[in-house]
Formats: C-alpha cells, structure tokens, sequence
C-alpha cells in the first residue's frame, strides 16, 4: 500500500487523530497493568527500563556498559553514540567496521543471538563478516527505507532481513524509524482497538502482525489484543516472513509519524514529542496486555 494511501484512509486519520490527543493527554490513556493503571503515556514512558540485565557492548570504540533496568535517558545516551558510529561507518567505514557497529546495537538490543543451526541474527551477521558485503547491502537497505513510500519495499531489497533484531538497526541508520518488537506490536494492536472500540471492527489495513514474547515459560506474556485479529507470526525462516515483518514496520512508522505530528505544541516541552519517545511508551505498555481491558 502507498503512503498516500494509508494515511489518507478515514479509518487511519481516525486513530492518529485520536492518538495525537492521547500523546497531548486531551485524552487519558487508561491502560491497566499489573501494579496500577497508566493514564497517560507519559506515565508509561517514565517508567522505562532496559535491559534486563546488565550488559556489556563491544563498539569499536571501546566497551560500554548499560545497567540493569537503565532509564530511557541512559539508553538514549547510548543510542545517540550507537547511531552515530554505525551512520558514520555505512559512509565511509569498513565491512568489518559496520559488522561491529551491528554487533553493538544487537548486543543492546538483547537480539545478538544465534541458534542452534547457527542461524539467528548472530548467524546472519557472521555469514556477512565472512563473504563481506555487508556496507553494500545496509547502504541500499537504508537508501530504500528513507525513501519508503510503498509498504511492500521489502519485496525489492536483496536478502531482506527484518525482525525484532534488525529493526533495531533499521531505527538507528534511519530517521523516524521506530523499533517494531513484539512489544511494541503489541501496544499497537491494543491501542487501535481501543480508538476503534472493538478488535473486530478494526478494519484490515490496520490489523498489525504481533509477535510472541521472547520467553520459554509455558504461560508467556500476553503480546496481542485478539489473537484471533491480531494473530501472532513468527518473523523468520522464508523471505516472505520478514517482508511482512518490515511492511507492519513501515505502516507503525507512517501511524506514529502522523501522530505525532498532530500532537505538536510549542508551549509545553513536557509532552510527548517525538516518535522516539512514542516508541519508549509503546515499549512499555506492551509489555503484557494480560491486565488490560479486553476487547
């Protein structure tokens, strides 16, 4: 679908309108979690914590550390370094300079991993350090997703590879790029059935695909609104998969764009502004939706 096209549709001026009142708090939020009820996103946002344990980053410039549960302010100090290097290195940096920078953000992340077919993102970014190529392929990955107008570019790109991995690294080379994981898949499919007032009526286009908590417990986390509407996918094994994956990707990106742009104000710095910090709210809200008002 065209961008024109997806925003202009009454059903997503609808939402974004209706979120950029959420993000000016004209609207309370009314989200219930476990220990209380969030009623505004700033709330939510404030609450921000990542990782889950500590973590220590390799960077070609030298080690760095986050801890425990750090506040988005530290994160974002770290992502401001993080995006910075692998922007400069996709400019004029070395195959095995990029890697490392991809390396970093997927350390941060908690997605550098590998299975045990030796596949996962740690697999992939091996494959690329041994046949190199690397700089070519995220020179015209980004070239293409600043660009996006089309939500099917992924259809275009050369081994595509989009998950809650490589958004990650999709977010930090490219500007208004949010992080799409299954949290933040998650809190998408909850907040647009809320604008809607039912999960059923919520029409096609904006039925985002949710993903499955990263957890081996039995009773995961509960990371969609209706599983029946917003049903789980898994984006790995055929192409098609992350096709998908970076097409919801890319319609979160346009959504929260729009909104926020509508929720702009100039006499308070307190709100919520920016997609990034749109995202950080996401990211907690949809943690588990176990407690939130079912639809």
């Amino acid at each position: 679908m065209q961008k024109d096209v997806f925003i202009g549709n009454v059903d997503s001026q609808k939402f974004t309108s209706w979120l950029a009142e959420i993000i000016k708090e004209s609207t309370q939020l009314n989200f219930r979690y476990a220990e209380g009820i969030y009623q505004t996103l700033e709330e939510a946002r404030n609450l921000y914590a990542w990782p889950a344990k500590r973590t220590d980053i390799p960077t070609p410039l030298g080690p760095k550390s986050i801890t425990k549960g750090a506040s988005l302010s530290e994160n974002s100090d770290l992502l401001a370094m993080l995006s910075t290097g692998l922007q400069k290195s996709i400019v004029d940096g070395s195959d095995s300079e990029i890697a490392d920078w991809v390396q970093a953000i997927l350390v941060w992340g908690g997605v550098y991993t590998k299975t045990k077919t030796g596949k996962g993102n740690a697999g992939w970014l091996a494959e690329y350090r041994l046949r190199g190529g690397l700089g070519d392929h995220l020179r015209q990955t980004f070239s293409m997703l600043k660009k996006v107008q089309d939500d099917q570019v992924g259809e275009t790109i050369n081994n595509l590879r989009s998950n809650a991995g490589l958004t990650k690294i999709y977010a930090l080379g490219c500007d208004n790029f949010v992080i799409y994981d299954s949290r933040v898949a998650a809190a998408l499919s909850w907040l647009i059935s809320k604008c809607i007032g039912s999960a059923e009526a919520v029409p096609e286009h904006l039925r985002f695909a949710t993903m499955r908590a990263n957890t081996s417990k039995k009773d995961g986390k509960q990371r969609t609104a209706s599983e029946a509407v917003f049903p789980y996918f898994a984006a790995s094994g055929h192409v098609s998969a992350h096709v998908k994956h970076l097409k919801w990707n890319i319609r979160a990106n346009w959504l929260l764009e729009e909104a926020t742009h509508k929720s702009e104000k100039t006499d308070d710095n307190d709100l919520i502004i920016t997609i990034r910090d749109l995202e950080a709210s996401l990211f907690v809200i949809g943690d588990n939706l176990q407690y939130a008002y079912k639809f």
